[in-house]
C-alpha cells in the first residue's frame, strides 16, 4: 500500500524529484551518463532542484521510501551518484 504524501510539503518537493530522477534514469540513457559524469550540473539542467530542508524533512519524515529511493538508485547508477543526488544543493 502507498502512503499518502500531505500535498505541498517539503517532503512532497523531495520525493518527486527523486521520483523523477528514477523515472528519468529508466528511459534516458544520455540523461543517465551525464548524471554519472556530473550529477549536480546534470540535475540544474534538468530543472530537478533539492535544497537541503527539503531532503532532510523527507529522510526525517519518510526514512523507509528515502532507503527505497536509494536501493533503486543504486540499481540505476554508480553509487557516487546516489552520494550527490541525495546530498541537498544549498542555492
Amino acid at each position: 500500500m502507498v502512503a499518502p504524501v500531505a500535498e505541498g510539503t517539503q517532503t512532497t518537493s523531495a520525493g518527486i524529484v527523486f521520483d523523477a530522477i528514477i523515472g528519468r534514469l529508466s528511459y534516458d540513457e544520455e540523461f543517465a551518463n551525464a548524471l554519472t559524469a556530473n550529477p549536480g550540473d546534470m540535475l540544474d539542467l534538468a530543472g530537478l532542484h533539492l535544497d537541503k530542508e527539503s531532503v532532510e524533512l523527507f529522510i526525517k519524515s519518510d526514512p523507509k521510501r528515502f532507503d527505497l529511493i536509494c536501493d533503486r538508485l543504486a540499481e540505476l547508477v554508480h553509487p557516487d551518484v546516489i552520494v550527490a543526488v541525495s546530498a541537498p544543493t544549498c542555492g
